[in-house]
Protein backbone atom coordinates (compact mmCIF):
# COMPACT_ATOMS: atom_id res chain seq x y z
CA UNK A 1 0.00 0.00 0.00
CA UNK A 2 1.28 3.44 -0.97
CA UNK A 3 1.96 6.09 1.67
CA UNK A 4 -0.55 8.42 -0.07
CA UNK A 5 -3.27 5.84 0.54
CA UNK A 6 -2.35 5.68 4.22
CA UNK A 7 -2.30 9.46 4.58
CA UNK A 8 -5.61 9.84 2.72
CA UNK A 9 -7.39 8.13 5.59
CA UNK A 10 -5.72 10.35 8.21
CA UNK A 11 -5.84 13.76 6.54
CA UNK A 12 -9.25 15.46 6.52
CA UNK A 13 -9.71 16.39 2.88
CA UNK A 14 -12.49 18.87 3.66
CA UNK A 15 -10.19 20.85 5.96
CA UNK A 16 -7.47 20.65 3.34
CA UNK A 17 -9.87 21.96 0.69
CA UNK A 18 -10.84 24.88 2.96
CA UNK A 19 -7.17 25.75 3.35
CA UNK A 20 -6.67 25.57 -0.42
CA UNK A 21 -9.72 27.78 -1.00
CA UNK A 22 -8.39 30.38 1.44
CA UNK A 23 -5.16 30.47 -0.59
CA UNK A 24 -7.09 30.89 -3.85
CA UNK A 25 -9.17 33.67 -2.28
CA UNK A 26 -5.96 35.52 -1.45
CA UNK A 27 -5.06 35.56 -5.14
CA UNK A 28 -2.83 32.51 -5.43
CA UNK A 29 -2.95 30.47 -8.62
CA UNK A 30 -3.78 26.76 -8.55
CA UNK A 31 -0.11 25.86 -8.95
CA UNK A 32 0.95 28.22 -6.15
CA UNK A 33 -1.68 26.86 -3.76
CA UNK A 34 -0.71 23.30 -4.57
CA UNK A 35 2.99 24.06 -4.06
CA UNK A 36 2.25 25.76 -0.73
CA UNK A 37 0.41 22.68 0.50
CA UNK A 38 3.30 20.46 -0.55
CA UNK A 39 5.66 22.71 1.43
CA UNK A 40 3.48 22.04 4.49
CA UNK A 41 4.08 18.31 4.07
CA UNK A 42 0.98 17.35 2.11
CA UNK A 43 1.67 14.76 -0.61
CA UNK A 44 1.43 16.24 -4.13
CA UNK A 45 -1.51 14.05 -5.16
CA UNK A 46 -3.56 15.04 -2.12
CA UNK A 47 -2.58 18.69 -2.56
CA UNK A 48 -3.84 18.59 -6.15
CA UNK A 49 -7.11 16.98 -5.02
CA UNK A 50 -7.57 19.64 -2.33
CA UNK A 51 -7.17 22.44 -4.88
CA UNK A 52 -9.67 20.73 -7.20
CA UNK A 53 -12.17 20.42 -4.35
CA UNK A 54 -11.71 24.09 -3.50
CA UNK A 55 -12.47 25.05 -7.09
CA UNK A 56 -15.58 22.85 -7.09
CA UNK A 57 -16.84 24.51 -3.88
CA UNK A 58 -16.40 27.94 -5.46
CA UNK A 59 -18.27 26.87 -8.61
CA UNK A 60 -21.16 25.41 -6.61
CA UNK A 61 -21.37 28.57 -4.49
CA UNK A 62 -21.54 30.72 -7.64
CA UNK A 63 -24.29 28.53 -9.10
CA UNK A 64 -26.33 28.72 -5.90
CA UNK A 65 -26.02 32.50 -5.92
CA UNK A 66 -27.24 32.69 -9.51
CA UNK A 67 -30.10 30.25 -8.94
CA UNK A 68 -31.20 31.80 -5.64
CA UNK A 69 -30.62 35.59 -5.77
CA UNK A 70 -32.86 35.94 -2.71
CA UNK A 71 -32.29 33.73 0.29
CA UNK A 72 -35.44 33.08 2.38
CA UNK A 73 -35.59 34.20 6.03
CA UNK A 74 -38.17 33.95 8.81
CA UNK A 75 -40.01 36.89 7.18
CA UNK A 76 -41.19 36.28 3.57
CA UNK A 77 -41.19 40.06 2.95
CA UNK A 78 -37.62 40.45 4.19
CA UNK A 79 -35.38 38.08 2.19
CA UNK A 80 -31.60 38.11 2.18
CA UNK A 81 -30.20 39.78 -0.95
CA UNK A 82 -27.20 37.64 -1.74
CA UNK A 83 -24.51 38.05 -4.38
CA UNK A 84 -26.03 40.87 -6.45
CA UNK A 85 -23.23 42.92 -8.03
CA UNK A 86 -20.81 41.49 -5.44
CA UNK A 87 -22.35 43.52 -2.59
CA UNK A 88 -22.29 42.14 0.95
CA UNK A 89 -25.31 39.98 1.79
CA UNK A 90 -28.00 41.94 3.61
CA UNK A 91 -31.70 41.66 4.31
CA UNK A 92 -34.01 43.77 2.15
CA UNK A 93 -35.51 45.82 5.00
CA UNK A 94 -32.06 46.50 6.44
CA UNK A 95 -31.00 47.84 3.02
CA UNK A 96 -34.07 50.06 2.98
CA UNK A 97 -33.21 51.44 6.44
CA UNK A 98 -29.67 52.26 5.30
CA UNK A 99 -30.96 53.91 2.12
CA UNK A 100 -33.55 55.94 4.05
CA UNK A 101 -30.89 57.32 6.40
CA UNK A 102 -28.71 58.37 3.48
CA UNK A 103 -31.61 60.03 1.67
CA UNK A 104 -32.68 61.85 4.84
CA UNK A 105 -29.14 63.11 5.39
CA UNK A 106 -28.92 64.27 1.79
CA UNK A 107 -32.30 66.03 2.05
CA UNK A 108 -31.19 67.74 5.27
CA UNK A 109 -28.02 69.03 3.64
CA UNK A 110 -29.92 70.16 0.53
CA UNK A 111 -32.04 72.51 2.66
CA UNK A 112 -28.98 74.65 3.35
CA UNK A 113 -28.17 77.82 1.40
CA UNK A 114 -24.58 77.80 2.70
CA UNK A 115 -22.05 77.44 -0.11
CA UNK A 116 -19.76 75.40 2.14
CA UNK A 117 -22.51 72.78 2.53
CA UNK A 118 -22.96 72.56 -1.22
CA UNK A 119 -19.21 72.20 -1.64
CA UNK A 120 -19.48 69.19 0.67
CA UNK A 121 -22.43 67.78 -1.33
CA UNK A 122 -20.47 68.13 -4.57
CA UNK A 123 -17.55 66.28 -3.01
CA UNK A 124 -19.87 63.50 -1.89
CA UNK A 125 -21.15 63.21 -5.46
CA UNK A 126 -17.69 62.05 -6.53
CA UNK A 127 -17.51 59.27 -3.97
CA UNK A 128 -18.38 58.22 -0.46
CA UNK A 129 -21.99 58.84 0.47
CA UNK A 130 -23.41 59.00 -3.04
CA UNK A 131 -21.62 55.83 -4.09
CA UNK A 132 -23.04 54.00 -1.08
CA UNK A 133 -26.49 55.43 -1.77
CA UNK A 134 -26.37 54.29 -5.38
CA UNK A 135 -25.35 50.79 -4.32
CA UNK A 136 -28.08 50.59 -1.68
CA UNK A 137 -30.73 51.78 -4.12
CA UNK A 138 -29.64 49.16 -6.65
CA UNK A 139 -29.77 46.43 -3.99
CA UNK A 140 -33.28 47.53 -2.93
CA UNK A 141 -34.44 47.68 -6.57
CA UNK A 142 -33.08 44.20 -7.22
CA UNK A 143 -34.60 42.81 -4.04
CA UNK A 144 -38.06 44.21 -4.77
CA UNK A 145 -37.91 43.02 -8.38
CA UNK A 146 -36.95 39.47 -7.40
CA UNK A 147 -39.53 39.43 -4.61
CA UNK A 148 -42.30 40.41 -7.04
CA UNK A 149 -41.12 37.81 -9.55
CA UNK A 150 -41.19 35.11 -6.88
CA UNK A 151 -44.75 36.09 -5.91
CA UNK A 152 -45.90 35.98 -9.54
CA UNK A 153 -44.30 32.57 -10.04
CA UNK A 154 -46.38 31.14 -7.23
CA UNK A 155 -45.75 27.91 -5.40
CA UNK A 156 -44.48 27.26 -1.89
CA UNK A 157 -41.75 29.92 -2.09
CA UNK A 158 -44.31 32.67 -2.79
CA UNK A 159 -46.24 32.02 0.42
CA UNK A 160 -46.47 35.12 2.62
CA UNK A 161 -45.25 37.54 -0.07
CA UNK A 162 -47.71 40.41 -0.25
CA UNK A 163 -48.61 42.11 -3.51
CA UNK A 164 -47.25 45.62 -4.06
CA UNK A 165 -47.35 48.15 -6.89
CA UNK A 166 -44.51 47.34 -9.30
CA UNK A 167 -45.49 50.01 -11.82
CA UNK A 168 -45.12 53.08 -9.60
CA UNK A 169 -43.34 55.94 -11.41
CA UNK A 170 -41.68 59.10 -10.15
CA UNK A 171 -44.25 61.88 -10.11
CA UNK A 172 -46.80 59.62 -11.76
CA UNK A 173 -50.47 59.72 -10.86
CA UNK A 174 -52.63 56.67 -11.25
CA UNK A 175 -56.29 56.90 -12.17
CA UNK A 176 -57.27 55.74 -8.69
CA UNK A 177 -55.47 58.72 -7.13
CA UNK A 178 -57.44 61.33 -9.11
CA UNK A 179 -60.45 62.72 -7.25
CA UNK A 180 -63.30 63.87 -9.47
CA UNK A 181 -65.61 66.54 -8.06
CA UNK A 182 -69.32 66.88 -8.57
CA UNK A 183 -70.43 66.89 -12.19
CA UNK A 184 -73.13 69.37 -13.22
CA UNK A 185 -75.11 69.53 -16.45
CA UNK A 186 -74.22 72.43 -18.68
CA UNK A 187 -76.92 75.01 -19.08
CA UNK A 188 -77.58 75.99 -22.69
CA UNK A 189 -76.34 79.50 -23.38
CA UNK A 190 -78.49 82.26 -24.84
CA UNK A 191 -77.51 83.40 -28.32
CA UNK A 192 -78.13 87.13 -28.94
CA UNK A 193 -80.34 87.66 -31.98
CA UNK A 194 -81.22 90.51 -34.30
CA UNK A 195 -84.77 91.83 -34.62
CA UNK A 196 -85.33 89.61 -37.66
CA UNK A 197 -84.46 86.49 -35.63
CA UNK A 198 -80.97 85.86 -37.03
CA UNK A 199 -77.94 85.48 -34.75
CA UNK A 200 -75.84 88.55 -34.13
CA UNK A 201 -72.31 88.77 -35.57
CA UNK A 202 -69.67 88.38 -32.85
CA UNK A 203 -67.89 91.50 -34.08
CA UNK A 204 -71.01 93.56 -33.46
CA UNK A 205 -71.39 92.32 -29.86
CA UNK A 206 -70.11 94.37 -26.92
CA UNK A 207 -69.43 91.36 -24.66
CA UNK A 208 -66.10 89.47 -24.52
CA UNK A 209 -66.78 85.87 -25.57
CA UNK A 210 -63.85 84.50 -23.49
CA UNK A 211 -64.38 86.34 -20.21
CA UNK A 212 -67.99 87.36 -20.34
CA UNK A 213 -67.05 91.01 -19.70
CA UNK A 214 -67.07 94.00 -21.95
CA UNK A 215 -64.56 94.32 -24.74
CA UNK A 216 -61.71 96.62 -23.82
CA UNK A 217 -61.38 99.67 -25.97
CA UNK A 218 -57.97 100.32 -27.50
Amino acid sequence: MKIDDLLEGVINMMDLAKKAKAMLDKGMTEQQAQAELVKEGIPPRLAAQAVQMAQMQETVADQLTLEAPLMPTDDPMDPMIHGHEKANPMRLKERIVQTRRQLQELARMAESDEFSTWVQICKLAKGGMFMGLEQNLEQVRHGLEELAAKRRKGGVQSKGIEKFDETATVGGTSAGMVSVGAVYKNKPGKTPKNKDGTAKNALDMKANLLTGGSIAKR
